[in-house]
């Protein structure tokens, strides 16, 4: 299935940036869509990793959390509000009030998922710190406790991101958003 953008409305000016929870598909998406809207696309961790040198992990390691969210909002302040293009966030973004201020003027979609779903898909991937040596149906829920409000405040679109459901379907619903 090929998903196309519906040429009859028009194009965002801003930025469209991706929130949700760790392993949700943001960085998958975000790439197919800045692909198909021919525009920039950031995957913020990848930033802050090109920026810092390093993994995030060893920024974790050395700065610890504090440090990264400092290194990710920085990130996020380069990013030019006043065009388009598609940013993937971290998970936790929207933790500082700051960064909630700066996505707010753009387009936010959020995808959500259960945490079943996700707690499958991080038991995958062994580089995520605040993961480390804890249980991740733990983990995820209490993120989802906090973040969850938060996802919800700053969003103007919000996408439930099934088991088995295919990036292009989550496109499809984002093109019927903009």
């Amino acid at each position: 299935m090929s998903t196309t953008l519906n040429t009859k409305k028009s194009q965002p000016s801003k930025p469209i940036f991706l929130i949700g929870p760790t392993h949700v598909g943001k960085s998958s998406v975000g790439k197919k869509l800045g692909s198909q809207l021919d525009c920039a696309f950031f995957d913020l961790d990848a930033v802050i990793e090109k920026n810092a040198g390093v993994d995030i992990q060893t920024i974790f390691d050395f700065e610890k959390e504090q440090g990264f969210r400092d290194r990710e909002t920085k990130a996020l302040e380069s990013i030019d509000r006043n065009r388009l293009s598609v940013v993937a966030t971290g998970a936790g973004i929207i933790l500082r009030e700051k960064n909630r201020e700066i996505i707010k003027k753009g387009v936010v979609i959020y995808l959500s998922a259960s945490v079943e779903l996700l707690s499958s898909r991080v038991r995958e991937d062994s580089n995520r710190p605040l993961f480390k040596g804890k249980n991740p149906i733990e983990v995820l829920q209490n993120m989802h406790t906090i973040r969850h409000p938060l996802y919800q405040e700053c969003a103007d679109y919000q996408i439930e991101v099934l088991e088995g459901i295919h990036t292009n379907q989550v496109l499809s619903q984002i093109y019927s958003f903009l």
